[in-house]
């Protein structure tokens, strides 16, 4: 199956807007040629990408965490912005529970939370 990449790049973000800082991938969302539309028109024209999606799997590379979406949408995040996944070990990493049928996932070993709006949102932990 192909796949497109998109870069979403806001420039003038609402205050209190986290951005990543280049040359991290968050923000890259890969979408199958054939996915669903997944977007919704503004009354100015514009579109925006929903924050409404469910995780289906999770995964990990030596970087990243990749979520797979029900909505055939895939997110890579830099382990950095979770510095529990980072420090943890792959055995760890891999004892994940999605909660609230896939809209977010929970490591009870790490006592770590994420919600899936809050990473297509952008948003990592400022709790260490």
């Amino acid at each position: 199956m192909s796949r497109i990449t998109f870069v979403f790049i806001l420039l003038n973000p609402p205050v209190g807007f986290y951005l990543p800082q280049p040359p991290h991938p968050a923000g890259y969302i890969s979408l199958p040629l054939n996915a669903p539309d997944t977007c919704q028109g503004r009354s100015e024209g514009m579109n925006t990408l929903t924050i409404e999606a469910s995780a289906t799997k999770i995964w990990f590379d030596k970087f990243n965490m990749w979520v797979n979406l029900s909505d055939g949408r895939q997110l890579s995040i830099p382990l950095e912005y979770f510095p529990r996944l980072l420090n943890a070990n792959p055995t760890q990493r891999k004892k994940y529970i999605l909660s609230g049928n896939g809209t977010g996932i929970h490591w009870d070993e790490l006592d770590e939370d994420i919600s899936v709006s809050g990473l297509l949102m952008g948003k990592k932990d400022l709790t260490c």
